[in-house]
């Protein structure tokens, strides 16, 4: 919550820059990408959503950003809830029917031949499938959970909004062209 309560969004406008901003820590992993980040001076509307434009403390530009109402970016993260919900049970789904073709397949041995066998091994691909899909779904849903019902009227190749203290990007990656083994 903001110093204000519910009233300012959190969310702040980052802007995209080449190196570390001043007082940044460095992290412990590669970063890809370093933001500097400024406040939304928005109130929320009563209702509905209003449109606010906002400047950025580092170029100057005026942004339009899109501030939600408290119900509206709470419905945003009731929904974005929903979702992860529904991934998951698709993954437990898909998880129960891959391990249930292995168990068939195993209690019926080498009796499975042809059509049966070709079920079987769809059923595990399947299930493999849906587990792999929904668990990659879900890391795309979990931004949405913590939403403050703020967004950029129009996309920008500088400009987003981010979560306070989220100045940058970074890679899990450790081959050799970012320095790993």
């Amino acid at each position: 919550m903001s110093d204000e309560g519910d009233l300012r969004p959190v969310s702040q406008l980052a802007h995209r820059v080449a190196e570390r901003p001043a007082g940044a820590a460095e992290p412990h992993l590669p970063v890809t990408q370093w933001f500097e980040l400024h406040p939304v001076p928005v109130d929320r509307p009563a209702a509905g959503v209003t449109e606010a434009q906002v400047r950025c403390g580092t170029c100057g530009e005026t942004v339009d950003c899109v501030v939600a109402s408290v119900a509206g970016r709470n419905r945003e993260r009731a929904a974005a809830r929903w979702v992860r919900n529904l991934l998951r049970a698709i993954q437990v789904f898909g998880a129960g029917l891959g391990v249930a073709a292995v168990v068939y397949g195993a209690a019926n041995g080498t009796a499975i031949s042809g059509a049966g066998l070709i079920g079987l091994i769809a059923a595990v691909l399947t299930g493999g499938g849906l587990v792999i899909w929904a668990g990659e779904t879900v890391t795309e849903v979990r931004p949405d959970l913590t939403s403050d019902g703020v967004r950029l009227a129009s996309p920008s190749p500088v400009h987003e909004i981010r979560r306070p203290g989220d100045n940058y990007n970074y890679t899990f990656h450790t081959d050799s062209a970012l320095g790993g083994e």
